[in-house]
């Protein structure tokens, strides 16, 4: 099959299974999930005291965003729309038409997982930008407006990359395993905080660990309150972690492919 070809099973993949996801109350349930980090700054604001030295301005929306969006979200979306791109297919009993398309079962699994990150994604954008509003809208002396839109784009990108890694996973297990939510949750909620408690090296073999050398980290000067936009000192650099998460969505993606491949042969074989 040439490229073309592939290109156009792909779009047509990522369509069908983006207008199913539309249609998933899930897509509500987390719509109205991620708009939640934007009321917090309004609640510090109101607790606040005169003399308080709590977290505040663009280090504020930093920290929501990392434990909010970051840490919490991105990867509860990834298990309540990752685990289902293929594996209710498979559940349902639908797999066997997606199966007979005349299709390769790389560009069904890599359009299926293009419409996750694309609905994921846009539901992401909004959230955070309002977050980032309700932060200036209730400190305006203690943000540096010029230094916005470089945390928001750096933040907002590493975001979309937790949910790319996160869903790769996801979908993985949704096609290999027949309790995929309970290993997802597993692995998000329990072996990567601890991780955190665990000496030696472990904490290499989480996902989270090479996020967060990508993730900014806001400075805030003591007097004249200006914002430098840094990056968090960690063992992993910027080019490891990068390259990292590279591979292991390819490997993820590619694992997909052959267990769904496999499927398929164990199916033929029963029928047969």
């Amino acid at each position: 099959m040439n490229a073309t070809t592939y290109f156009w099973s792909s779009l047509a993949s990522a369509r069908i299974s983006a207008a199913l996801l539309l249609r998933k109350r899930r897509i509500l349930f987390l719509g109205l999930l991620v708009l939640l980090p934007s009321l917090l700054p309004v609640v510090v604001a109101m607790l606040r005291g005169p003399r308080s030295t709590a977290t505040w301005g663009l280090d504020l929306y930093a920290v929501v965003a990392e434990y909010g969006f970051l840490s919490t979200l991105a990867p509860l979306a990834a298990i309540l729309l990752g685990t289902s791109l293929v594996g209710d297919d498979l559940e349902n009993g639908t797999a066997p038409f997606l199966l007979t398309r005349a299709a390769p079962r790389s560009a069904i699994v890599l359009g299926k997982f293009a419409a996750y990150i694309g609905v994921t994604a846009l539901a992401f954008l909004p959230a955070m930008a309002l977050t980032l509003a309700s932060v200036v809208l209730t400190a305006p002396s203690a943000v540096d407006l010029s230094q916005a839109p470089a945390l928001f784009a750096q933040t907002y990108s590493v975001v979309v990359l937790a949910l790319v890694v996160y869903g790769a996973l996801c979908c993985l297990l949704g096609t290999f395993t027949s309790r995929p939510v309970i290993y997802s949750v597993m692995f998000v909620f329990g072996w990567e905080p601890l991780t955190r408690v665990v000496p030696g090296y472990v904490d290499f073999l989480t996902l989270k660990k090479h996020l967060l050398a990508l993730w900014p980290v806001v400075t805030v000067g003591a007097v004249d309150r200006s914002v430098e936009v840094t990056r968090k000192v960690i063992d992993v650099s910027v080019p490891e972690a990068s390259f990292t998460l590279a591979l292991v969505v390819a490997a993820l993606i590619g694992f997909t492919t052959l267990t769904l491949r496999q499927k398929e042969f164990v199916r033929g074989q029963n029928l047969g």
